[in-house]
């Protein structure tokens, strides 16, 4: 029997992909930027005619090492000055993304341009995506476990396809996420977006996806695993019933018609094959014997 072995898989593919995506959601290192502040503090130094450009290069994030999250910035090596950083619970100084605008401030957004009010609205989109695929698996968990404990073949089915929609809600939250990216880097032209970076440090600055975004991915992808087994496993103990039900009723079944070898012979006391009472003078009927009935037709 396949099934309880695809469904332990099934089971623990689910609860890896759950763990991941919970700890992607978490923490702070969907995206790195790595910031050669070296180059930037000689080329300060010697070159006259770029410190206008640098002139935040030690006030303002973009010239620091960070790591972006989906709630807050942090700043793993240096720390700009004034940058009202606090400790998170990874030990790192951290500081809040504030451009959700969740409670909105009217001022600040009337001053938005217009990919900038998109951005905030996708990054908002992100976020309720992300939560919703969260709440959905957790729905799956508990309904999973009830018809895995039951064999209930509904409730795995059920499953099933709410895995394979949490898995959707996830995938749209991180394109969405990606979409968020390609606004700041290419669309928006306001300070501190890519676009307004000082040649130099677009050059000195290494931009790379992090570890959390890694897992993100990885948890997605059990998640979806686990879907396609568990609907392979509900088909499995489908075809498991049948075949149980089929081998229990072909015992059961009695023919409905009579053997040739069955049948009874023709004789001088029969009409048509057929057994006629022969009643004695004082109409007793004689005492039933064997000669009535034909060979192996008894109770025929």
């Amino acid at each position: 029997m396949l099934s309880p072995v695809i469904l332990s898989f099934s089971s623990v593919f689910s609860l890896l992909g759950t763990v991941l995506v919970v700890i992607a959601f978490g923490t702070n290192n969907w995206q790195e930027f790595r910031v050669n502040r070296t180059t930037l503090l000689r080329q300060y130094a010697q070159d006259s005619d770029i410190r206008p450009a640098l002139s935040g290069l030690n006030q303002t994030a973009i010239f620091f090492d960070r790591t972006l999250g989906l709630f807050r910035e942090c700043f793993p090596t240096d720390v700009p000055n004034g940058s009202g950083t606090y400790t998170d619970p990874m030990g790192n100084q951290c500081r809040n993304l504030v451009d959700y605008q969740i409670p909105e401030d009217a001022v600040v957004v009337r001053s938005y341009s217009y990919y900038q009010l998109i951005r905030m609205h996708m990054m908002r989109t992100c976020i309720g995506l992300y939560i919703v695929g969260l709440l959905v698996l957790a729905f799956c968990l508990l309904v999973g476990v009830r018809g895995c404990w039951r064999r209930n073949l509904s409730l795995i089915m059920m499953t099933g396809i709410m895995l394979l929609f949490a898995t959707l809600l996830m995938i749209a939250a991180v394109a969405v996420w990606h979409g968020v990216d390609y606004i700041e880097r290419e669309l928006i032209d306001r300070k501190p977006f890519y676009k307004t970076w000082p040649s130099i440090l677009r050059r000195s600055t290494d931009i790379s996806y992090g570890w959390s975004y890694m897992i993100a991915w990885i948890g997605i992808s059990f998640i979806l695993i686990s879907s396609v087994l568990m609907l392979v496993a509900h088909r499995k103990m489908k075809e498991e019933e049948q075949r149980e039900m089929d081998s229990k009723t072909v015992p059961y079944i009695i023919p409905s018609y009579h053997e040739k070898i069955m049948m009874m012979p023709y004789t001088h006391n029969y009409y048509g094959g057929y057994p006629q009472q022969m009643y004695g003078s004082y109409g007793v009927a004689p005492p039933m014997t064997n000669s009535y009935y034909g060979y192996l037709n008894y109770g025929h």
